[in-house]
């Protein structure tokens, strides 16, 4: 059997202690009940609400005291009914202690028993109601007081003399107590007038600073609309800028890939295979010897269609350097070109050969020489129109009438060979791709420094090697040999490139001071060299050893401009017919 709380219906659990109470321990708490709460007579309430509230503060001690006074006496009895009919004996009286307690009577509002939220809820209820009747107490005790002091005072009650005076001396206090107020109310209207006068100030300058600060805000409007426009017309600018510079770059870019790029070159390639052959556009100028075998003879189409190509090279590099060419014409024809003597007669000459066998073939062949002296002359005047457009230019062969370099660029009485390699030098004399130009003289010193200290050190170590072995005993002489090597190479390599060094240094000077090329200028280095290397015996040493060296360097000269001219003793070709015809 269980038990449900009251007022939710929730099944409660019930304190272990009332489950051991006896009858007599029933009896006792009836009787403790009945004497706490007796039943109250119509005439025996408290009718004045602090009465009223101290009874049920001393009702509510009571009934805690009784709960705790049960649950300390029900420690002592541990044993519990474990059969069906005494647990319904236990039961009966635990209605009874129930029944015995306060507020189980079916006429109060509150029924038991209740679980502890619904007992939290009712105590906070009862807490409100006690707050409600202490207020309401408070009310009623000073509606009593004034009460009191107005039938005081209207004479509906007597006082005594005493009363008089303490009520007189209450009343001249409240007075005193007046003034005091309304003086302090006059002193705080005075301060509320003051306050009122500088909230009005306050007020203007309120107003000042808002239209101030409207101004202001106006102004910051405008400038951050302003500025806004500034920073979107200069992201503009930045990206034009961009994009321009972006442009630029590339057409840098491009601009120098076509400076690199030369239109010439890839027109005209000229080129030479293992055997020095020459070629240009894939056509070989020139012949093989006589050993070679006929079927790898380069043909007459094919060279006559070199020589127009050579023409036409010839006219577009002389039409690029604006050169006017003073004593022949050339008329690229493909192969069948021509070239035309101007002065002293005029005359038209043929710029292809032909291996058939006729009579005219003798005076023909003398035609194709000429045309070919005339380009050779051509190319001469158009690589001083290049000198004179670029002082740096070096060219790698030499022109001198019908030879270029050491061959002779005529056909008749000449070899294949040479022939050939003449060829080779007008086209890469030409060509509009090679470059001519002198290296610059520290590049010149520094490489004519280290060929000449390696031929000193070859030469010594051969001179020095022979000599060491000679002077060496018998079988010691291999030592000997590597000793003296050692020894006197270097120091001879670095005499070499000493010498070497000086002599290109003074004669890239004395090219520079001259401004031109000629003998002149190896002899004058030769004489500034020999001078500086022996300028420690003395003035007439230096000045000695300085025309030694420019005798030898004279001799030098003299030997390799005679090698050069060997082979122009060709005699002149008698003046054409000035007919073609003929």
């Amino acid at each position: 059997m269980g038990f449900n709380c009251q007022r939710c219906a929730q099944p409660l659990l019930l304190d272990a202690s009332l489950e051991e109470c006896d009858d007599d321990k029933v009896k006792e708490v009836k009787e403790v009940v009945r004497q706490a709460f007796p039943t109250p007579g119509p005439s025996t309430a408290p009718t004045d609400p602090a009465q009223r509230l101290d009874a049920l503060g001393v009702k509510r001690s009571v009934r805690e005291a009784l709960l705790a006074q049960i649950r300390a006496k029900s420690k002592e009895t541990k044993e519990k009914e474990k059969e069906e009919d005494a647990q319904s004996v236990q039961y009966a009286r635990l209605f009874r202690v129930l029944a015995a307690l306060p507020g189980l009577d079916e006429t109060k509002p509150i029924q038991h028993p209740l679980c502890d939220t619904c007992t939290q809820q009712l105590l906070e209820c009862m807490a409100t109601e006690i707050s409600d009747v202490r207020q309401e107490r408070d009310t009623l005790q000073l509606l009593e007081r004034e009460l009191t002091r107005l039938a005081f005072v209207e004479g509906d009650m007597e006082m005594s003399a005493d009363d008089k005076a303490r009520w007189q001396r209450e009343q001249n206090a409240v007075l005193r107590e007046i003034e005091e107020m309304e003086a302090e109310k006059r002193r705080l209207e005075k301060e509320i007038a003051e306050c009122d006068h500088d909230e009005a100030k306050l007020q203007r300058e309120l107003r000042a600073t808002k239209e101030e600060e409207d101004a202001l805000e106006k102004d910051e409007n405008a400038f951050w609309k302003e500025y806004n426009e500034q920073m979107a017309e200069l992201e503009q600018i930045e990206s034009q800028t961009a994009l321009i510079t972006t442009q630029l770059e590339n057409d840098k870019a491009i601009l120098a890939q076509l400076e690199k790029t030369n239109a010439y070159t890839d027109v005209f390639s000229i080129t030479e295979d293992a055997r020095g052959m020459p070629s240009i556009n894939g056509l070989r100028l020139g012949r093989l010897g006589s050993g070679s075998h006929a079927h790898e003879q380069v043909e007459w189409p094919e060279i006559n269609a070199a020589w127009g190509q050579t023409a036409l090279l010839l006219t577009v590099l002389a039409r690029k350097l604006d050169c006017t060419f003073t004593k022949y014409a050339v008329h690229p024809r493909g192969s069948y070109s021509t070239v035309e003597r101007l002065e002293p007669d005029k005359a038209v000459y043929e710029l292809y050969g032909t291996s058939d066998w006729q009579i005219g073939r003798l005076l023909h062949s003398r035609r194709f020489d000429y045309a070919m002296s005339g380009i050779l002359h051509c190319v001469e005047e158009l690589c001083e129109r290049a000198v004179q457009h670029d002082a740096s230019l070096d060219l790698p062969h030499k022109i001198h009438k019908d030879t270029i370099g050491d061959a002779s660029i005529r056909l008749q009485f000449n070899q294949p060979d040479t022939w050939t390699r003449a060829n080779r030098y007008l086209l890469f004399t030409g060509h509009p791709g090679q470059d001519h130009s002198r290296d610059p003289c520290p590049w010149v010193i520094l490489n004519d420094f280290g060929g000449a200290f390696a031929m000193g050190c070859i030469g010594g170590t051969i001179w020095h090697g022979i000599k060491g072995a000679r002077n060496s005993p018998r079988g010691e002489r291999f030592l000997g040999s590597v000793s003296a090597i050692k020894a006197r190479a270097p120091v001879l390599g670095g005499n070499f490139g000493v010498w070497g060094g000086l002599f290109t240094s003074f004669d890239c000077t004395v090219k520079s001071v001259r401004q031109k090329e000629d003998p002149w200028n190896a002899i004058i280095a030769g004489f500034f060299t020999g001078s500086t290397l022996a300028i420690r015996g003395g003035p007439r040493t230096a000045a000695g050893a300085g025309v030694m060296c420019g005798i030898l360097l004279g001799v030098f000269e003299a030997f390799a401009r005679r090698k050069q001219q060997a082979g122009t003793c060709v005699p002149d070709a008698p003046v054409a017919p000035t007919t073609s015809s003929s």
